[in-house]
């Protein structure tokens, strides 16, 4: 099991004692979200896990430079959304706003990356694309990247010029997971049906046809 603890304002300040705090945090937690959070935690907090901060920077509640300075002293993996021209409450309440769909789309983003099946791999941006061992993908971004690859998004051919060998697979009666070695050594996954069968050390040319790509700290 893999646990996200998240909450707004208040709530966010409760999540940094459940997940983050010296003195009182669950060691089950393996991330954090924080939505317009006012504070840290008394006691102090240690971020040792992937966190992710949102906040609107028009905020009248919570000042939005808390968060600002908060995230510059939180080591990497950690991640800040602005939600530009957004205030305290609405953006986290759904409703279809621009700003509630980017607050969800970032946060399922965030959790399907650091809690469900993902491979991750650290690239720079160069003329606004980055290059990873299973394909390109352009960006607006720059420098230095992290690049996050679910397994459905990952395909397999046996007809093309190989990249990987196929290292083993796990049956799940409607899917499998197949685990492949590419030829620099990292490894990546793929999330397939049950057919074709794959066996270990078949070659095999692996790409990835979607990815999520974050600023790297």
């Amino acid at each position: 099991e893999r646990i996200g603890a998240a909450g707004h304002s208040l709530g966010a300040i409760t999540t940094s004692g459940f997940a983050l705090s010296n003195d009182h945090r669950d060691d089950r937690v393996d991330v954090a979200i924080q939505f317009a959070a006012p504070t840290g935690f008394e006691g102090g907090v240690t971020y040792d896990k992937p966190v992710l901060l949102e906040h609107g920077d028009a905020d009248g509640s919570v000042p939005y430079q808390l968060t600002t300075t908060n995230f510059a002293e939180i080591p990497a993996p950690s991640f800040l959304v602005t939600l530009l021209g957004a205030e305290h409450t609405a953006p986290f309440r759904g409703g279809g706003l621009p700003a509630a769909d980017v607050v969800a789309a970032t946060t399922l983003d965030f959790l399907a990356g650091f809690l469900g099946d993902a491979d991750v791999f650290e690239s720079d941006v160069r003329d606004g694309r980055v290059d990873t061992p299973v394909g390109s993908f352009t960006t607006d971004l720059r420098g230095k990247v992290s690049v996050i690859v679910r397994p459905e998004n990952v395909q397999i051919s046996l007809g093309e010029t190989p990249n990987a060998v196929v290292a083993g697979s796990e049956f799940f009666g409607h899917d499998q997971l197949v685990t492949l070695a590419l030829h620099g050594g990292t490894r990546v996954r793929a999330r397939i049906g049950p057919r074709p069968v794959y066996r270990a050390g078949q070659a095999a040319r692996v790409r990835a046809i979607d990815a999520r790509i974050f600023t790297k700290r």
